[in-house]
């Protein structure tokens, strides 16, 4: 736990002088070399968005202190920090040296350093993963069909099932009228209780990445029946002028019976020996802990009611779809030690081959009493006790001109609403505001690590003790505080920390019609052709 200093911190300006700094074709070598490597870009989430190297982590400085144990837990791994070229990154490199991390480099030049050596670089979230998926699994060769298509075979009477592999979150949003949620890793357990081996199966997605997965995934596990993928799947049937069904509430996975329990487990057996996965107890996990040389990351990828139902103490959970499609979400090391904990064994082969060929070596742990008793690994805690005050006593402050508001929310939230005279900023950008130790900052913020963070960089800054308003926002509205929108302030360019005017997620596309749609299709098809030969040799496919 970290407390407020009553002085300025010279570690930044003393950590400057250590800091290594690489030309960005050497990192990259070093990227690929085969060792464990962190790789984190300490961007603003819409910096990140608009353009970033493939196998980068974000780690937003923002955020930094408080994301990064869990993303990097061993702290003598190397690190290589990425910022916009702004200097942003030899901060991040003092906060992480000041937290013990041994091995700490910054990309000379930032992003565009990396952009003018002429290396390779995409737009959007979670590049490797999305990137992964569009590249073949040998054998897993499925047709496609239009939506046209699909309305002639269902109007013939022809039985589909017909199933949306996109996240929970976007399938809630907009599907394909008549689909159901079954997400990637799911299928291969949960696929027989929904239909019988004659069945056509059409899986769709957003676009086709998932959906691709899905096919893979069900290719690896011996799946036997017809499978056919919706082309282009939500975005391609609203483009074909169709209507899609919205405000979807998912319903529970399909419960699997104790036949079909023999079934997954007898499958999980051959895909565990056809692939080579290894399994691995609760002996063999300590021992992969206590090695001081490797990165090992414990995960429960059951479903959140599984995991709920049957906590395992020793692991995170994360449901095991969600962690093939964004990995670097969870694992911050390249080339990590990982253990899936799994009860009937097949989605955790299945997501080991996956990330196996992100380059991780990775195990499968069957959940047993022994698991169950396992106890975590205390982690780096990092907190920060900033100083607070009431609203009202922050309003009195302002207006009687010994202070200023710096709210630090979202960029879309100021500019919905704030206090008339708020200074919108990010982290990143405190060293820009005008200091002056009579008017300190009153910091508006939604909770969370992020305002006691800026704190301390404002007092750095010469900006005296700063004050985070207890209640934030919200309370000073409850007080009478008038209330100002400005859909234009912050501007598009200043609004670092939102990735909704550039990353394509699912709510930007529906709100931008067909052309967004297009968009987005075009975005997903062009990542593998974004790799140069040695980046798509990574994937070990």
């Amino acid at each position: 736990m970290m407390t407020m200093p009553t002085e300025p911190d010279l570690k930044i300006a003393q950590a400057n002088t250590a800091i290594a700094r690489i030309d960005p074709v050497r990192a990259l070598q070093q990227i690929l070399a085969g060792q464990e490597l962190a790789f984190l870009d300490v961007r603003e989430d819409g910096e990140i968005a608009a353009g970033h190297p493939f196998f980068t982590v974000a780690c937003p400085y923002s955020r930094l202190e408080t994301e990064v144990a869990a993303l990097v837990p061993r702290t003598t791994v190397p690190v290589l920090l990425l910022d916009g070229g702004d200097g942003i990154a030899d901060r991040a490199a003092a906060a992480l040296i000041d937290m013990n991390y041994t091995q700490v480099s910054v990309v000379a030049g930032g992003f565009p350093g990396w952009c003018r050596a002429g290396l390779s670089w995409g737009g959007g979230a979670q590049l490797s993963a999305q990137a992964r998926a569009e590249m073949p699994v040998a054998g897993a060769a499925v047709d496609s069909i239009d939506a046209d298509t699909l309305v002639c075979w269902q109007a013939s009477g022809q039985t589909v099932c017909l199933v949306d592999c996109s996240a929970e979150e976007d399938f809630s949003q907009a599907t394909v009228p008549g689909a159901r949620w079954l997400p990637t890793l799911e299928l291969a357990c949960r696929l027989p209780a929904l239909t019988d081996a004659e069945t056509c199966v059409v899986l769709s997605s957003v676009g086709n990445n998932d959906a691709l997965t899905g096919a893979s995934l069900l290719a690896l596990s011996g799946f036997k029946g017809p499978v056919a993928l919706l082309e282009d799947g939500s975005c391609g049937w609203a483009l074909s002028g169709r209507d899609l069904a919205r405000g979807n509430r998912s319903v529970a996975l399909p419960e699997l019976d104790r036949p079909a329990q023999v079934n997954v487990r007898a499958a999980a057996t051959d895909v565990l020996s056809s692939h080579h996965v290894p399994l691995i107890g609760h002996r063999g996990i300590d021992a992969l802990r206590c090695d001081p040389h490797r990165t090992t990351f414990l995960f429960d990828i059951r479903s959140p009611a599984e995991a709920k139902a049957d906590p395992l103490r020793a692991f995170t959970c994360v449901p095991g779809s969600n962690l093939i499609a964004a990995t670097a979400q969870w694992i911050g090391v390249r080339r990590a030690q990982v253990v899936l904990a799994d009860d009937l064994g097949l989605r955790g082969a299945l997501a080991a081959i996956w990330l196996r060929q992100l380059g991780h070596d990775v195990h499968v742990a069957l959940v047993d009493d022994d698991l169950r008793s396992m106890r975590a690994v205390p982690g780096a805690a990092f907190r920060i006790e900033a100083p607070e005050c009431s609203a009202r006593d922050a309003l009195h402050a302002v207006w009687s001109g010994k202070g200023r508001f710096l709210d630090l929310r979202p960029s879309t939230a100021f500019r919905a609403g704030h206090v008339p005279g708020s200074t919108w900023s990010v982290r990143p950008r405190l060293a820009a505001l005008a200091a002056d130790p009579r008017r300190p900052f009153y910091i508006i913020a939604d909770g969370g690590p992020g305002a006691g963070l800026a704190t301390l960089d404002l007092l750095n800054f010469g900006h005296g003790i700063s004050h985070v308003i207890v209640g934030g926002f919200e309370e000073l509205k409850a007080i009478g505080a008038p209330v100002e929108s400005s859909p234009g302030v912050p501007s598009r360019r200043a609004a670092i920390d939102s990735a909704i005017n550039d990353a394509p997620n699912y709510q930007s596309i529906l709100k931008g019609g067909d052309d967004a749609m297009r968009q987005f299709l075009a975005w997903e098809k062009a990542l593998l052709g974004q790799l140069d030969h040695p980046e798509q040799a990574e994937f070990g496919t």
